[in-house]
């Protein structure tokens, strides 16, 4: 194939750094999938981890990678619900090597392909920077509430008038982009939501629709969180922070809640199921383990990307959070993006634009 149109960012072979812009083969979608030009896309923790860690891919060269937003250039012949011109955010398969020719299917390049239920239509008024930092970290959120697999919560809604069911959501680390999607989505979906997360994002907090804010780092974290769920059911918690590190500080404060509260017993992480969790938890917990590509193959992934995320965006039940930091344009500076996440971020995603 052809490699004057794409460029990407490569990781040319484990733990390589910096990343080596260069041709890549223009693509072409599949059946179920779309192409996008990239405008914009965002960092994620896999994508340092990949990179550092040498954990996930075995197969080099590499396109990193699994947030865009752009504009649609080709549909494939089973996609019915886009067409070329729309913009759109969407999930790529870039952190799943399971995928066929997944090497080549990364986020950090001019063109990529994405399967068509992982991908969103975005209103006018959002742009490509905002709307790209949404794909993985929604996923993940997504698939931890409504798959079946996990705590399987009703699907969220829209407006102003969503009926709340008088139960609650416990939401550990609400500063990181997954926690920030989760309490968007469990509010919608009705619940009333507990957010832990540093004092200084106790707005951001609010702003995303938290009924409660603690601050995570007091002793009494547990008892204050506790204090408020008596009397109430919690139909779970969420650990949202604890990633690619399985003793992260949080996760025994998580299991005490989830076992003391009243209600369901559940604790959702967002660990890879290829990583130990430490045995001491209490008995009476169930732990879920999320990987947020799930979802493309549920009525869950097709509900919120065709359906929810497009009208959810329009009307502001959906906020395209966190916050962008923009660390530079162009692929040359997607290895600087990474290097800006490892320094460490709060309540802020970090964004490349691709101009």
């Amino acid at each position: 194939m052809s490699t004057s149109q794409n460029e990407a960012a490569w990781l040319n072979a484990k733990q390589a750094r910096p990343l080596s812009v260069g041709p890549a083969p223009m693509r072409t979608p599949d059946s179920n999938e779309v192409v996008v030009r990239v405008h914009a896309v965002s960092i994620n923790p896999v994508d340092a981890f990949i990179q550092s860690m040498g954990v996930i891919v075995q197969d080099y060269p590499y396109i990193l990678g699994t947030d865009v937003a752009g504009v649609i250039t080709a549909v494939g012949a089973s996609v019915t619900n886009f067409k070329v011109g729309d913009r759109v955010l969407a999930e790529t398969d870039g952190a799943d090597p399971s995928v066929p020719d997944a090497r080549g299917r990364g986020a950090f390049q001019l063109y990529t392909a994405a399967n068509h239920m992982l991908t969103a239509k975005i209103p006018d008024g959002v742009s490509f920077k905002e709307a790209s930092v949404l794909p993985l970290c929604f996923c993940t959120a997504a698939a931890a509430l409504y798959e079946t697999t996990s705590l399987g919560l009703p699907l969220p809604q829209v407006g102003k008038n969503i009926s709340k069911k008088g139960e609650v959501f416990v939401v550990w680390g609400v500063g990181s982009a997954v926690g920030a999607n989760a309490v968007q989505m469990a509010k919608a979906s009705g619940y009333d939501v507990i957010a832990t997360c540093s004092e200084h994002n106790f707005e951001f907090a609010k702003n995303l629709g938290a009924d409660y804010a603690f601050d995570y780092k007091k002793d009494s974290v547990v008892e204050d969180v506790l204090g408020i769920l008596n009397g109430k059911k919690c139909v779970g918690v969420l650990a949202a922070m604890v990633g690619f590190n399985p003793n992260a500080p949080g996760l025994d404060q998580c299991g005490e809640i989830a076992s003391k509260a009243q209600g369901r017993h559940y604790l959702a992480t967002v660990i890879p199921a290829t990583m130990e969790i430490p045995n001491d938890f209490p008995k009476n917990i169930e732990i879920g383990r999320t990987w947020g590509t799930t979802i493309k193959h549920s009525e869950v992934g097709r509900y919120l990307f065709h359906d929810w995320i497009p009208a959810a965006l329009a009307d502001g039940t959906l906020k395209c959070a966190p916050d962008t930091e923009v660390s530079g344009q162009g692929l040359e500076s997607v290895q600087g993006a990474l290097d800006r996440w490892s320094q460490g971020v709060s309540a802020k995603k970090i964004v490349v634009e691709i101009l």
